[in-house]
């Protein structure tokens, strides 16, 4: 532990809070665009969304699809017609999205009091350039962070070893010195097992199953007491 000085954050649904912050937008949506006419409750909106959106992300990540496939498809794939209104709502949500700012407990008090302890901070993620920057900025995340490490950057996704190697590159480091915190089970911590990090798996809602990870926490603030 004492040779870990470089410390890799996933962004959404590990800092930055993504559950909450996309909910905000697509009930802006499910109002604005009166989609109560095909779902009578935003329930029901909602879990189509979560649903269609987790599918094309898994394509993505398998690269059977582009991003642009992601953006343009989604909505049309939950409500099935009116291809005009559903091309607006999708560049509506990655507009709107990035302009939230909740986070989840204590992210800015844990980041200010792990670079006091000297470690330096890092960014590893798999979401879009455009909308990733524009939420760390929003959030006031930005100054915490050495360097922010995206997929479209690297030409790898989390959890190809290759995307890690890319943000040790960036960093100036090598895996030994560096560990990853993230939430995702696949992407984030057999990814950065693999490449020979150190990992913490951020595991807010207590979900219980087997992982490589070196430790698990329920909340950021228990960060202090590994790092």
């Amino acid at each position: 532990m004492k040779d870990i000085r470089h410390l890799f954050f996933d962004l959404d649904r590990t800092l930055w809070d993504f559950e909450t912050n996309s909910e905000t937008v697509l009930k802006m949506l499910y109002q604005d665009y009166n989609l109560q006419q095909f779902f009578p409750n935003f329930l029901l909106f909602h879990k189509k969304y979560k649903e269609i959106n987790e599918g094309l992300w898994q394509k993505y990540y398998k690269k059977e699809i582009t991003k642009d496939d992601i953006r343009c498809s989604r909505f049309y794939y939950i409500i099935g017609k009116d291809k005009k209104m559903c091309a607006e709502m999708s560049k509506q949500y990655v507009e709107l999205s990035p302009l939230q700012t909740s986070v989840f407990p204590e992210t800015h008090s844990v980041l200010h009091a792990l670079k006091d302890r000297g470690y330096t901070l890092h960014i590893i993620t798999n979401g879009f350039n455009e909308v990733q920057f524009k939420k760390l900025e929003n959030s006031k995340l930005n100054d915490f962070f050495e360097t922010v490490s995206t997929s479209e950057n690297a030409f790898h996704h989390k959890p190809d070893i290759r995307a890690f190697e890319y943000a040790l590159q960036c960093a100036n480091t090598t895996a030994p010195k560096a560990a990853m915190i993230g939430d995702d089970l696949i992407t984030d911590i057999q990814g950065a097992h693999n490449a020979g990090l150190f990992t913490v798996y951020f595991n807010p809602n207590r979900h219980t199953s087997e992982h490589p990870a070196d430790k698990e926490i329920h909340e950021l603030k228990s960060l202090l007491e590994i790092f």
